[in-house]
This record gives C-alpha cells, sequence and structure tokens, in this order.
C-alpha cells in the first residue's frame, strides 16, 4: 500500500507571486501519475525497531541518545511508543530544536536526502536527534519507536523531478540510489 502510494504521489509547484502577469513563468504539465513506479517495484525499504535503554546513570551534560542525522532514503515513517516517548527534536528552518511531540494516534513522517535531490531542494531533508529527557522518571526510562524507512530500488537514477526544476535547472547531478 506504501508503494501505491508513493506512485500515486504528484509533485506540483506553484510558482512565488508574481510582480506582474506578464513575469509568471510557463507552466509546467503535472508530472506523470506514474513517474515513481520504475524507482520502487524493488524497493529496500526497512522496518527498524528502536530501543533507547533505560538510564541507570545519569547522561552527561549534553549527551545525546542519537545524534543529528538525517535519513538518507525518500521518507521514513516513525512510530514513537512506551510510557515515556518523548525526546525527539527536529531542526527548525531558523535552526532551533523544536520538540516533536507524541501523536499516541498518528506517525512521524521525516523527509530524507533523496526526497530533497529529487524535489531539488523544494522539500527539504529533516535534521533530527534524540536527546536525554529532563530529570525524573522519564530520564530513566525505556524509550521505544518503530521507523519504517523508505528507500528505492538500488538502481534508479535518482535526478530532479522535471516539474522542480528551477530556472537554472536541477541544483543536483543524476546519481544511482
Amino acid at each position: 500500500a506504501l508503494a501505491l502510494g508513493l506512485v500515486r504521489l504528484q509533485l506540483r509547484t506553484a510558482p512565488a507571486a508574481p510582480a506582474a502577469p506578464s513575469d509568471r513563468p510557463p507552466v509546467r504539465p503535472p508530472q506523470p501519475i506514474d513517474w515513481f513506479a520504475d524507482k520502487i517495484g524493488r524497493h529496500r525499504n526497512c522496518l527498524r525497531a528502536i530501543n533507547y535503554p533505560e538510564q541507570r546513570h545519569a547522561p552527561t551534560p549534553g549527551q545525546l541518545r542519537a545524534s543529528t542525522h538525517t535519513d538518507y532514503g525518500a521518507l521514513t515513517i516513525l512510530r514513537l511508543g512506551g510510557a515515556h516517548p518523548g525526546g525527539l527534536q527536529a531542526l527548525g528552518l531558523g535552526g532551533e530544536w523544536v520538540a516533536v511531540q507524541d501523536a499516541s494516534d498518528g506517525f512521524v513522517i521525516n523527509l530524507g536526502d533523496l526526497m530533497a535531490r529529487w524535489t531539488n531542494d523544494r522539500w527539504l531533508s529533516t535534521p533530527h536527534r534524540v536527546v536525554n529527557p529532563a530529570d525524573g522518571e522519564a530520564a530513566r526510562a525505556r524509550r521505544q519507536s518503530l521507523a519504517y524507512f523508505v528507500n528505492v530500488n538500488m538502481d534508479a537514477d535518482i535526478e530532479c523531478i522535471p516539474t522542480c526544476h528551477g530556472e537554472d535547472g536541477s541544483k543536483y547531478p543524476t546519481i544511482k540510489a
């Protein structure tokens, strides 16, 4: 079902509001509905159970449970869980760390590096980390989550989606996944 959802994903970009109608760029036709189909038929998606053990000793100041990183695939679907699921933070566009609120009945979606390349940085990869909780019960508790990493075929050409080209084309050369 997830693969089908990616196949049907259509990325449409709207130009910034122009100063005058004559400044509008030409309208590009939408991508074919099957643009992703040849990139995900032999995917390497991966489900990972992530366990952060209980902490018997206080961490050193500034110590992280998972250091700052981005995911390299297209996207990650994350399910937070356990009695104390907090600690996940995402880096905001202004450079500030934002606590990701637990969605007990939902999922967290991280866009990955591959999606940023596909969209010519219109959609950015999400830098994130896991911090140690504040002192108290949560600081000593185990933290668990499930991460489903959405990847593509190993031999897929990763190139800018044509509707995401900027005035100067693509920022990135075509590469193999």
